[in-house]
């Protein structure tokens, strides 16, 4: 379930005065006590605000109330207000179009004569509804034309709430990394003038991004700063999605009774907002069904299905369904479960991106008919073409990361080709300069002054011509770095979303490992300086068993690699690189095989330089040691026939042994490579 939307429904009071909860006795009092309709109609919208979140139709009683008031008084400004106070009644009930409709009325009347800040909160508003509308880009756009006007106004906590639902918006539209900044940008106004309200609301938004984006650890920490400041104002209409979300959090971290502490939590005190209380039942249902209880996650999702399709939430509706139907067939009730998910199914032809659902609801449809004719057979191979098709997508994932690496080496090799060609321009430029200016000196001193300012142009020329090749070098590396750069990340990613299928993980696990120790190499060549082709050989290897660390270790099983190699020793980019993938080769295939009965996993590298550019490197492990039937010259897997060609490319032999454990021995001649 997408908890963000409904978290950012309550983003940001939608307010022109503000409101003014716990006056409405002194509210009432004054009403019965002025006499100017003006000053009434104000009296009357602060009453409306009172109640905006308790009891909406009072509030919008009050507020038609001013509206009308105004009106009569041709008050096109005061009446924009006010019906901006009235729509504001309608989204909290969740009557969207209601509030549209009037939200345009606001703004129509404002837009002649009204300030920008009240021009820019009908825009900010309009964009609430149509984000809760799921109309993204339109939203974005609205947000935009906003935090324009706003800004005009330089009312700082006004701009606070447009970066806040412009941030949430463009998380949702697919931009994270963007609105993660503009999110951040909210945050840091807030802290500058003191404004704790729009901070804790940043908070909280921040909390729900990082719940999209599956970083539990670091939503938890944003959304503890936004509890603490919701439970000191006891403001239980933030405090039930930020509850809500915690259970989200918890239930991912395989932590459930966490999971329904928080959501009864957020149940408990939500009786304002059904769209919260949709989401929290649903949340509730997966927590119900991690831990086994079918019928107490089919009561939960029931109750969530009602208020979905009460509300018109389309796509919750549809996840819904496809749930109720997946645990009536799991407890035998084929029957009853076949409406709903045929339902899921059809309502999928009219909306995008629901093939996931979709292909869910056929399979436990296909399931429920196969069971209810008695062919097993048909169950049997219905869920092994469900695997094969699973299979059939990770495989395709695997082919997009060797594309990848092809793409580098093409790019790479042509870069290459390129700033060669230049050079080889540039030293023929050279040698003929050189000989014409030989021949001009037989002329004599009539022609010297002629001579030198020739000599002095072609300089020039050559000087730019250096400055090119320098240019497309930089380019190069900054080309290849950000080809790294871009694959570890789909590939870091990846490997996130592959948490069911092991083998398909450690897979791209190995391929991001060996792409790593690429990267880090550039990083170095990069950090040492332009036109540097060393690197400190102790320094990238530290940096290459680090990233082997977290990429292998687990806090349940955590991996330890010892690093021996001299402080001041500089090997050339290309050799250390071919180290870095042996170092790499060595480690991953003992995560992968020797260490599976070891709960203390260690290694130890140690490179120890020798005469003439030769270096030993001795690599060992505590694991399970080689198989009875390994054979050191057959190339037996990929990494194993990766590690052979290493070896080799540096003119060196290698050595396994060991029975409780590995050792590996590699004599490197970087000289002769």
């Amino acid at each position: 379930m997408n908890n963000c939307k409904v978290l950012l429904l309550w983003a940001v009071v939608v307010w022109f005065y503000g409101p003014v909860w716990g006056q409405e006795d002194s509210l009432k009092q004054e009403l019965l006590s002025v006499n100017n309709d003006t000053l009434k109609a104000k009296i009357l919208d602060d009453l409306a605000w009172v109640y905006i979140y308790d009891n909406p139709l009072k509030a919008r009683v009050y507020a038609d109330s001013s509206y009308r008031l105004l009106i009569n008084s041709q008050d096109e400004l005061g009446a924009s207000s006010a019906l901006n106070t009235i729509a504001n009644t309608f989204l909290v009930e969740g009557k969207m179009d209601s509030a549209l409709t009037l939200y345009n009325q606001a703004l129509i009347l404002a837009k002649p004569n009204g300030s920008p800040k009240q021009i820019g909160t009908l825009y900010n508003n309009i964009g609430i509804v149509h984000f809760n509308k799921g109309q993204i880009d339109t939203a974005i756009a609205l947000y935009r034309k906003g935090l324009e006007y706003r800004e005009r106004s330089k009312d700082t906590s006004q701009i606070i709430a447009s970066c806040i639902n412009l941030g949430g918006a463009l998380h949702e539209g697919g931009n994270s990394e963007q609105g993660v900044k503009v999110l951040l940008l909210a945050v840091d106004l807030s802290k500058r003038v003191s404004d704790f309200t729009n901070l804790a609301i940043s908070y909280a938004n921040l909390n729900t991004v990082y719940i999209d984006l599956d970083e539990w650890e670091q939503a938890l920490e944003y959304g503890r700063f936004a509890q603490q400041y919701f439970e000191a104002n006891d403001n239980k209409y933030r405090l039930s999605p930020l509850y809500g979300n915690f259970g989200a959090i918890f239930n991912n971290l395989g932590e459930p009774d966490s999971a329904v502490f928080y959501l009864s939590k957020a149940l408990k005190i939500n009786d304002f907002d059904p769209y919260t209380r949709a989401y929290t039942l649903h949340n509730l249902g997966d927590t119900q069904i991690s831990e086994g209880n079918d019928s107490a996650a089919l009561r939960y999702y029931l109750q969530a299905m009602d208020l979905e399709q009460e509300l018109g939430m389309s796509r919750e509706l549809i996840n819904s369904k496809v749930s109720v139907g997946n645990i009536l067939g799991k407890m035998g009730q084929y029957q009853q479960a076949q409406p709903y998910l045929r339902d899921a199914i059809s309502a999928t032809d009219t909306l995008n991106g629901m093939w996931e659902d979709r292909s869910k609801a056929l399979k436990f449809l296909l399931l429920t008919e196969s069971y209810l004719q008695e062919n097993k057979e048909i169950s049997k191979l219905i869920n092994a073409y469900s695997e094969a098709t699973d299979s059939l997508y990770n495989w395709l994932k695997f082919e997009a990361i060797t594309e990848i690496e092809t793409r580098y080496q093409t790019e790479q090799k042509e870069l290459q080709n390129q700033a060669l060609q230049r050079e080889n321009e540039l030293q023929a430029s050279i040698n003929r300069n050189q000989r014409m200016g030989l021949g001009g000196l037989g002329l004599g001193l009539i022609a010297l002054a002629g001579l030198s300012t020739f000599l002095y142009l072609q300089g020039q020329r050559i000087q730019a011509q250096k400055s090119e090749i320098e240019l497309l070098h930089r380019e190069q590396r900054h080309r290849m770095m950000n080809n790294l750069v871009f694959a570890n990340s789909l590939m870091s990613l990846q490997v996130n979303r592959l948490k069911e299928q092991p083998e398909a993980q450690q897979a791209v696990k190995e391929a991001d490992a060996r792409l790593r120790a690429m990267s880090v190499l550039q990083s170095r060549l990069h950090h040492d300086g332009e036109g540097q082709k060393t690197v400190a050989i102790r320094e990238y290897l530290e940096e290459i068993t680090t990233a082997l660390q977290r990429s292998f270790g687990s806090p349940e099983q955590p991996l330890r690699i010892y690093l021996h190699a001299p402080d001041a020793e500089r090997v050339d980019g290309e050799a250390a690189m071919r180290i870095g993938l042996i170092v790499n080769e060595l480690a991953t295939n003992s995560c992968k095989h020797a260490f599976a009965e070891q709960p203390n996993p260690e290694i130890n590298v140690a490179l120890q330089p020798e005469t003439s550019g030769r270096y030993r490197l001795i690599y060992t492990d505590n694991g399970s040691g080689l198989p009875a039937d390994f054979q050191v010259d057959t190339k037996q897997s990929m990494g194993l026939f990766l590690l052979h060609n290493l070896v080799k490319q540096l003119n060196g032999r290698i050595a396994f042994s060991g029975e409780k454990g590995t050792r590996v021995e590699c004599e490197l001649n970087l000289k002769a490579a």
